[in-house]
């Protein structure tokens, strides 16, 4: 999905101070998400390190709460997250073993889109979809983005074209803040006239419309 959006690679952080433990976070996440790259730590020191050098923003953190026999993977959530302060957009996985109650609560507080527990013995099930869940996320975001920008190029034509508004008022609803939505398929000549104009992309983006 991600490749034939045109888009780039998702781009996952994991943080996991047992090597053994990292690498089947990571080989799970390609499973089931294999348009991505990721980048594998053990410390919250070298995530800090990272996240200033990555080329691009994390899509995807996934984070051990216990990092050398303490709670240090909280602190790359929270106030003053070196996450998100990277990315606001950047989702976190806690995948801890510390299957407590206190530990989940404290892992949302702290601003952790889900926690699981690595003791489920659902799991590695559980990762992967939760995983695959959080990453298709900037899609969502992506597509609302492209949708407000056609919005707003309308609304610009129309305000500065107030002929053609007049024209089509019975297919052009406009909200209380003045964005302009297509109201029904009867606004379809509007749209085409305004395309044919090079005001708006069509109303679906081709692939190569996409920018990530």
């Amino acid at each position: 999905m991600n490749q034939e959006s045109g888009c780039r690679p998702y781009a996952v952080l994991v943080v996991d101070d047992e090597a053994p433990e990292r690498m089947t976070i990571q080989d799970l996440i390609r499973s089931a998400v294999p348009d991505c790259e990721i980048t594998g730590v053990s410390s919250d020191k070298e995530a800090k390190e990272v996240l200033k050098t990555h080329p691009v923003p994390f899509d995807l953190a996934v984070v051990d709460v216990r990092l050398l026999n303490n709670n240090e993977g909280l602190k790359l959530l929270g106030k003053d997250s070196p996450i998100r302060n990277r990315s606001a957009q950047t989702r976190v996985l806690v995948y801890t073993a510390l299957a407590r109650f206190e530990i989940a609560c404290a892992a949302y507080e702290a601003g952790a889109d889900a926690c699981l527990s690595k003791g489920d013995p659902d799991s590695h099930k559980k990762l992967r979809e939760k995983a695959r869940e959080l990453l298709e996320l900037r899609e969502a975001r992506e597509d609302l983005r492209m949708q407000y920008e056609r919005q707003m190029k309308a609304e610009q034509y129309l305000r500065s074209h107030p002929e053609v508004l007049e024209k089509y008022a019975d297919q052009v609803l406009l909200l209380h803040d003045e964005d302009i939505i297509r109201a029904s398929s009867d606004a379809e000549d509007l749209w085409k006239y305004m395309e044919e104009m090079v005001i708006v992309k069509a109303a679906q983006p081709r692939s190569n419309d996409v920018e990530c």
